[in-house]
């Protein structure tokens, strides 16, 4: 007696093809016309979900990952999915739901497990509190100590501690800060006049943030994120994570700083990161 296998139909994967090579319309095109044959495959509007995902249609992202998931109720991808897009909505009451539905599926998924650790978090204390970066005041270059830690000790085991930090010699840095695992701050230089906690801030923002992108780039099968950017319109943020030394580097910048040389300094401080931690 031979076991019954159904085979995902081959639409599938020339949709996640066409979204990964960035076209979207082509993708969305041939997941359309797939489910019209095909219209009882979870996989289908799992596919169709993480392009309209890419294209920003949140909403249209939403519903059909609700049916892949009435058509397959422990679908993995469409769980994440709408993990992520409830995180993103700070909607974290249905985050956890979503995730925890997902773990129960994947234990091992350590992108769930942050990401409902994270959800958890915000529902006992709401969304963080973001302090306002004074774009325009210019970045201290060089101080004799670090900047001292104000937010208690890392859950992780003792502070890192760098016996120099780069001196980036440009004023149209505002922030320059090495975060733990547990958004602490290792290492930091803050211009002057800026408030005394913007450090620990945007440390605590760069875990939330790191989270959040990981189960997303998860949810849509792109692999680990390395470096995220921010362009406001008074400057710029960008961030690296280091997963082998379990520490993330952010540097924020005012708008006249071309984002390509914030990128160098992060890099440069990535090293400084890689250096005194060998």
């Amino acid at each position: 007696m031979h076991e019954t296998v159904v085979a995902v139909p081959e639409f599938v994967s020339d949709v996640d093809r066409l979204r990964r090579a960035g076209r979207l319309d082509d993708a969305q095109l041939v997941a359309i016309s797939g489910l019209t044959e095909h219209p009882y495959i979870a996989a289908g509007h799992h596919a169709l979900a993480r392009v309209l995902y890419a294209r920003g249609e949140m909403q249209q992202a939403h519903d059909e990952w609700e049916m892949a998931l009435a058509l397959e109720p422990d679908h993995i991808g469409a769980l994440k999915g709408l993990g992520s897009l409830a995180l993103t909505r700070r909607d974290y009451a249905s985050a956890e739901r979503y995730l925890e539905a997902a773990l129960s599926v994947a234990p091992a998924d350590q992108d769930v497990v942050a990401a409902l650790r994270l959800a958890r978090d915000r529902s006992r204390t709401g969304p963080s509190t973001s302090t306002t970066l004074p774009l325009g005041v210019a970045l201290v270059q060089r101080s004799t100590e670090p900047f001292q830690r104000t937010v208690g000790e890392s859950a992780s085991g003792p502070a890192l501690r760098a016996p120099h930090f780069p001196a980036f010699d440009d004023a149209r840095l505002v922030v320059a800060v090495v975060a733990d695992v547990d958004g602490f701050v290792v290492d930091a230089r803050v211009s002057p006049g800026a408030p005394t906690d913007v450090a620990a801030t945007l440390a605590g923002l760069t875990r939330d943030m790191g989270t959040e992108a990981a189960l997303t780039t998860s949810s849509l099968g792109l692999g680990a994120w390395d470096t995220l950017t921010v362009e406001c319109t008074d400057g710029s943020i960008v961030m690296s994570v280091d997963r082998a030394r379990r520490h993330s580097m952010v540097i924020a910048a005012t708008v006249d700083l071309p984002l390509g040389l914030v990128r160098r300094y992060l890099t440069q401080l990535r090293g400084h990161v890689e250096e005194w931690s060998q």
